[in-house]
């Protein structure tokens, strides 16, 4: 048997096909789309419906209720004056009574019950009404004093007489004792006082269901099934006179308890279930009736049982009128797509045949597309489209004669084209000179004004804006930037190709080269959620003779486009130094670099794959300056890369060994102001970097106040008002950036300063998103905290300046000359270098040395606890702070280490920290033994402390409050020192209060103070 294969379709009829079938889907969707709009349409006009008709209940409910409010003031103002020697008490109680049952149609029963002693010497006064069928009934006040014994058996009446304010008891069942059955009821009880002494409770009993009526919303609403429930499910009001005081929970309910969650959280519940009132299922709705009055209180539900075949009626009406209008078109398309086959189809079946052959060779083919009464029919596409292929066949017959005539004929053209062309490329070459002539011009002109739109915009986001102006503002100086940013690397570029670039080598430090390279990477991919890794390899030499702006740069750029094109994994920075050569080898596992545009990675004005790349900014310069840079050094660059998976580029330059002697220093000669009355919070978890940061603040005469965490932070600006406020970035548990949001939301507008070591690009942008206004760089230079305090602080309150900066004279003769030879002699302590960060304030320095002793022990004790740990955030943070204590000192080469172990463990690099950690707490064990000695033989040779009478009170005062940790009475006591003018020995004592009080160590703080106190 022979097997048939099915005939393949063609294109045309695929098409056909394909198109008949997404008709058809496309129509299903629609229906089913229609369908569901409609369905969800029904169900939220039975939502609104039940919100409406829960409105119109509460309503009535709010009604009544605001009058028995009304009815409960009347009978507080009638037993204001109740007096209980009067001879006229139960006449006056029996009225107040009757008067507040016949008041309001709702009230069932209203009772006032005095307390023993207050009227009768031994038992209660009791009086109690209740309004049966129309009849007041005094009712037997037996059962009352029985539930008097007990204070929970009787909340109605004890809750109001101890709290002396109005009572509200849930709904419950309760048997008056007047001979009928128990009823849902509830107690609204207010105190009776005399005198302005509570002497006994008075109250009504209210029945809701008497309150509404739901006869309306039955009739609008046919096959509705409306009922009002108290909060433990029992049926007060409904339709049926049978369903009254029955539990919601004897009926057979899907998810009962679901419901009854929904009632004990006192929130909505709604689903579609089986009614078992109606057998048919039904949209369910339970919610709680919020009543907003007097007494605050909720004890009812709504129940709606809506039956859904009423609700989406409608919706299925149309959805099957939908169906068949579907079923219709569909049927009307398919009958026009087979009318139209035999005219489309066919013809183009034979047409193609027919340049099959054509395209084989044979020109002498017969054309029978369509008939020959439809052939010059220039309505017909397929008749056109055969006269077409006709008079190409005609053509190639004729152009094969012609060929080697135009091909001689172009051979001569071509070499005429040669001639033409070496001589357009000298004019290239001239224009390409006036090119980088016209774009240097260009680039200088364009950046005056640029300079200006930046520097206007810096001055504008300093005014009060609001917030639209605002956000213009920083677009407008973003962009600036952005194209400032983009006219440089043109103006390089033109340099570079005009020769009139030129390297500026001189001795520079290469450890904060690379902290800094380091530093403003690690911001950029933090801003990607990328990680950033940094290995050395070989010795890292201090300095370095080069140009260390144009190596930054070229890293820089690098770095900043492997970061800007890798979206998930790592960037990576290996810095292997040998005997004479430094390579950087920049990694990533971005998008990587196709083989076809190897050869113009470097080209100017060239971006590689622009169709992929094209949401990615840039001028397509950045690697070209960066090659003709680098070749300026003596150096070359090359790349590896494998398309999707990531790129290496090579790095490398001559090392030249520079002179630490000759590395430029920063000085800040700038003048200082003075603003004495300025109030300043200064934020940071360091106590020798708050020490630096408030010698600099006391040579402008600020005395600022200080706090070690966020959290302090917030809480001292909730109870003082500044001027302004110093926040550190790193923080544990609570950093800079989230502090000010939380300040931000509690709607407080001071400035907010920051301070951090990284200055980096996006950085300051970042910030003021935060809710920042500014920020400072560490380590802190008078001059940009000069600018810093002249542009936020207020201007009533900057009072004079000095031209020259002011030397530091406090207790200059009183400094001890032998204690600095010794502090000089420490081995790896740079005093000069921990002076100019002080600005030469001996003193302040000195505090700084005293505060190392007590960080080096709490780094020693959390560093090999967060390791062994394994918290390498927190480890982090410390080595960080610790490296900045070291820093501000002096003692660069500890500084450097500790340097080394934050970068290791921002790489989770746990065995270098494990290695290297045992060394560096060594070496700073020494530093602090050291530190310890020379503080400790300088006291030996302080005078005897003499104490001011008037200081003893101020101490005691300060000793009960750390005890008590009252920070409003220590921040008090702080301030009173300055009334006291001590003696050196004294002063050196209630300094290390202060310093004390500065890292929150209360109970050193005591000691002091107790030995102080002994000297009396």
């Amino acid at each position: 048997m022979v097997k048939r294969k099915l005939p393949k379709l063609s294109t045309l009829s695929a098409v056909i096909i394909i198109t008949l079938f997404s008709v058809s889907v496309v129509f299903f969707l629609q229906v089913v789309m229609a369908g569901r709009i409609l369905v969800a349409s029904s169900r939220t006009t039975s939502r609104l419906l039940y919100q409406i008709h829960a409105s119109r209940i509460t309503d009535s409910i709010r009604r009544n209720m605001d009058f028995i409010s009304d009815v409960l003031y009347l009978s507080h103002q009638l037993f204001a004056e109740f007096d209980t020697h009067s001879s006229d008490v139960e006449a006056l109680t029996e009225k107040t009574l009757i008067e507040m049952i016949n008041l309001s149609p709702n009230v069932y029963s209203a009772w006032c019950i005095i307390e023993k002693g207050a009227y009768f010497e031994d038992r209660y006064y009791i009086k109690d009404f209740v309004k049966h069928e129309g009849v007041l009934i005094e009712v037997d006040s037996s059962h009352l004093e029985s539930d008097l014994e007990d204070p929970e058996n009787a909340p109605w009446y004890f809750e109001s007489l101890l709290s002396g304010e109005i009572h509200f008891d849930d709904i419950d069942l309760y048997d008056y004792g007047i001979g009928e059955d128990p009823i849902y009821s509830s107690t609204i009880s207010i105190p009776i006082k005399s005198n302005g002494e509570v002497i006994g409770v008075c109250g009504i009993d209210i029945i809701y269901q008497d309150m509404f009526d739901l006869t309306d919303i039955y009739e609008e609403n046919k096959g509705w099934t409306v009922l009002l429930l108290t909060q433990d499910m029992t049926i007060l009001h409904g339709p049926d006179p049978e369903l009254i005081y029955k539990n919601l929970s004897d009926y057979p309910f899907k998810n009962i308890d679901l419901k009854r969650c929904a009632l004990e959280r006192n929130i909505a519940y709604t689903d579609e279930i089986k009614s078992p009132f109606s057998g048919t299922r039904s949209l369910v709705s339970l919610k709680p009736i919020r009543i907003d009055t007097e007494i605050e209180h909720s004890p009812l539900y709504l129940y709606i049982d809506a039956p859904v075949s009423r609700l989406y009626a409608d919706a299925t009406y149309n959805t099957g009128l939908l169906t068949v209008e579907f079923f219709v078109g569909l049927s009307l398309v398919a009958f026009i797509i087979i009318i139209n086959m035999r005219n489309i189809v066919q013809p183009i079946k034979k047409l193609t045949q027919t340049a099959q052959q054509i395209s084989d060779g044979n020109f002498n083919v017969e054309f029978n597309s369509v008939s020959p009464r439809e052939e010059f029919n220039n309505k017909n596409e397929i008749a056109v489209l055969q006269n077409a292929l006709k008079k190409m066949v005609n053509s190639l017959n004729e152009n094969l004669f012609t060929v080697e005539r135009r091909v001689e004929e172009r051979t001569n053209e071509l070499r005429m084209m040669t001639k033409e062309a070496e001589a357009a490329k000298e004019r290239a070459e001239d224009a390409d000179k006036a090119k980088s002539r016209f774009l240097a011009n260009m680039s200088h002109e364009i950046r005056t004004p640029m300079n200006a739109i930046i520097g206007m915009s810096e001055l504008m986001l300093s005014e009060n804006l609001n917030d639209h102006q605002l956000r213009c503002i920083q677009d407008i100086h973003v962009s600036a930037k952005s194209l400032l940013n983009i006219i440089n690397d043109i103006l390089d570029l033109s340099k570079i190709q005009s020769g009139k670039l030129s390297l500026a080598p001189l001795h520079y430090d290469f450890y904060e080269l690379i902290d800094n390279i380091s530093s403003t990477v690690q911001f950029l991919a933090k801003n990607k959620n990328i990680s950033f890794k940094l290995n050395t390899q070989g010795e890292m030499p201090r300095c370095i003779y080069g140009d260390d702006v144009r190596l930054r740069q070229t890293l820089l750029n690098i770095l900043g486009n492997a970061v800007k094109f890798t979206n998930e994994g790592n960037v990576g920075l290996t810095i292997s130094v040998s005997n004479t050569t430094i390579v950087f080898d920049i990694s990533d596992t971005g998008i990587g670099i196709k083989e076809e545009d190897m050869s113009t990675l470097f080209d100017a004005f060239t971006q590689i794959n622009m169709r992929k790349n094209r949401t990615q900014e840039g001028t397509g310069l950045g690697l070209s300056i960066t090659k003709s840079l680098i070749d300026m050094m003596d150096g070359n660059i090359t790349v590896e890369s494998v398309y999707g998976q990531g790129s290496i580029f090579h790095v490398t330059i001559p090392k030249v060994l520079g002179d630490e002697a000759l590395i430029q220093q920063a000085t800040d000669n700038d003048s200082l102001i003075h603003v004495p009355d300025a109030k300043i919070l200064v934020v940071d978890d360091n106590a020798i970097n708050l020490n630096v940061a408030c010698g600099l603040l006391r040579l402008c005469k600020i005395t600022a106040e200080t706090a070690a965490s966020g959290k302090e932070a917030i809480e001292m600006i909730q109870k003082n008002k500044y001027d302004l406020v110093f926040m550190d970035q790193m923080m544990p548990e609570m950093d800079g950036v989230e502090t000010t949001k939380i300040i931000r939301e509690m709607g407080v507008k001071i400035p907010i300063v920051a301070l951090t070591a990284n200055a980096i690009a996006g950085t300051k942008e970042e910030f003021l998103a935060a809710g920042m206004n500014d920020l400072l760089t560490k380590p802190i230079r008078k001059n940009l905290l000069n600018k810093i305090l002249t542009e936020w602080l207020p201007s009533e309150k900057l009072i004079f300046r000095y031209g020259k900066n002011a030397p530091s004279v406090e207790n200059s003769a009183e400094i001890d000359a032998e204690f600095w030879k010794k502090v000089e002699k420490i081995e790896g302590l740079s005093v000069q270098t921990g002076l100019d960060r002080v600005s030469g304030q001996q003193e302040v320095y000195g505090k700084s040395l005293k505060l190392t002793i007590k960080e080096i022990e709490k780094c020693d004790k959390n560093l090999n606890e967060f390791l062994a740990a394994g918290d390498m955030r927190n480890f982090t943070i410390e080595v960080h702070s610790i490296k900045g204590s070291l820093a501000n000192i002096g003692a660069m080469e500890l500084s450097r280490r500790a340097y080394e172990l934050e970068i290791a463990a921002n790489r989770e690099d746990k065995n270098f920290c494990t290695s290297n950690l045992v060394p560096f707490l060594e070496q700073l064990r020494i530093l602090r033994a050291n530190l310890s000695d020379i503080f400790e033989a300088k006291k030996q040779f302080q005078s005897h402390i003499e104490i001011p009478a008037e200081l003893f009170p101020i101490l005691k005062n300060l000793k009960y409050a750390f005890k008590e940790t009252d920070f409003l009475a220590i921040d008090k006591g702080i301030k009173s020192f300055n009334s006291i003018n001590p003696g050196s020995a004294l002063k050196e004592e209630i300094d290390k209060i202060k310093d004390a009080v500065l890292i929150m160590d209360y109970e050193s703080a005591i000691n002091v103070i107790e030995n102080l106190l002994k000297q009396k």
